[in-house]
């Protein structure tokens, strides 16, 4: 809030200044006019104004209802005249009248100010530091440069990739922010355990109430669907709050919800291999959406030719999403099949699953799909499914 006094009396306005030295949104206008003081009050932009009546030296207009009337409904206004023929009139204006000496009365009417906490800057190297000593370890992982908002320097986000190696690793996404007594705190958005994803922050912004947004997302690389996430979080209180912020289009939820199946069947076995999204139809406009999920199975290998008495089990299965339910499966087929040789058990390789082509078509969901209970003999057929 802004205050400013508007009097003709020089030393009427110093000793008010005096007495609010310490007040830095309070400010005094000299005027000995209506129109020099509409001009300090279009200069200082106050929120309450402090108005005298009589600014000319003759004291024979009303300046104080000329100005009143002349300001905007936003300004509060309060009459300092020592006229009491003019104060029923201010009365009925709805502004109140305070004698220019009572010094309490401005005091309970204009509080100081609250001190801003100052921003304490956080540099990339803590910032890094922090999520490399806190960050998972693999063995072979890495720390992003630190992604900052537009015009702060006390929060950004960091990503942090923890692999083995071989054939494991995933992505975590944390934001990190110095508080106003200097210390460094983090809180984790996001990670890829499930999925393997590597994920990209791509903007990190400041809200008007304060709190941060972190928008990341990433190129689908495992899971098989490109998707968008953006994460909200208040560090106002003592304990951050993390909230996800709603999807900007059905497309980017259906995405998401295909992410979340992918990591409900990840499998926590040796044996098995990445499953993944390996095809999908959006239909923004219904708000529908299905996809293929792929899991495999590998077996111990333990034969002569290294492929194992059955082969490799393969699951291919079917689902849809119908706006905000929760997925639900339409078909499963799953089969054993050896990679070169046949089976001495069976004398086939196999048979194959592979669900492929999928296709949207009104209300009925068409696939590709190998019919026949031999690889050597299968051909292709076209299954439909109703949603």
């Amino acid at each position: 809030m802004k205050y400013l006094f508007i009097d003709d009396n020089a030393d009427m306005l110093c000793s008010l200044q005096n007495a609010f030295n310490k007040y830095p949104h309070v400010v005094f206008a000299e005027c000995h006019s209506v129109t020099d003081a509409l001009l300090a009050v279009a200069f200082h932009q106050p929120d309450v104004v402090f108005l005298d009546h009589h600014l000319d030296e003759e004291c024979t207009r009303d300046d104080g209802f000329e100005i009143a009337d002349q300001l905007p409904a936003s300004i509060k206004v309060y009459s300092t005249t020592t006229r009491t023929d003019k104060k029923e009139e201010y009365q009925r204006r709805g502004i109140e009248c305070i004698a220019k000496t009572d010094l309490a009365k401005y005091r309970s009417l204009i509080s100081l100010p609250k001190k801003e906490n100052p921003v304490q800057e956080l540099t990339a190297q803590e910032a890094k530091g922090l999520i490399e000593r806190v960050g998972p370890r693999l063995g072979c992982d890495y720390t992003s440069r630190p992604v900052f908002p537009e015009g702060r320097k006390d929060v950004c986000a960091v990503k942090h990739t923890a692999e083995n190696g071989r054939d494991y690793g995933y992505d975590v996404v944390y934001l990190v922010w110095k508080t106003p007594d200097g210390q460094v705190k983090h809180t984790q958005l996001k990670d890829s355990r499930s999925t393997k994803d590597y994920i990209h922050v791509k903007a990190v912004k400041v809200n008007d109430d304060g709190s941060v947004s972190v928008d990341f997302g990433s190129g689908g690389s495992y899971s098989g669907v490109p998707w968008d996430e953006s994460m909200k979080v208040a560090l106002q209180g003592a304990k951050p709050e993390v909230t996800r912020q709603t999807p900007a289009s059905y497309t980017e939820a259906a995405k998401q919800t295909m992410v979340a199946l992918v990591e409900q069947h990840r499998h926590e076995h040796p044996l098995y291999k990445q499953t993944s999204i390996t095809e999908s139809v959006i239909d923004e406009e219904r708000r529908l959406a299905v996809c293929v999920l792929f899991e495999q199975i590998d077996t111990d290998r333990c034969t002569a030719e290294g492929e194992g008495y059955l082969g490799d089990q393969f699951r291919y299965s079917v689902w849809k999403m119908n706006g905000d339910s929760k997925p639900v499966q339409l078909y499963e087929d799953h089969a054993y099949i050896r990679p070169r040789s046949k089976s001495e058990m069976t004398g086939t390789r196999g048979r194959d699953c592979t669900i492929k082509d999928l296709r949207l078509e009104g209300n009925q969901v068409k696939i590709q799909h190998p019919k026949g209970e031999k690889v050597e003999e299968q051909t292709w057929e076209e299954l439909t499914l109703t949603v």
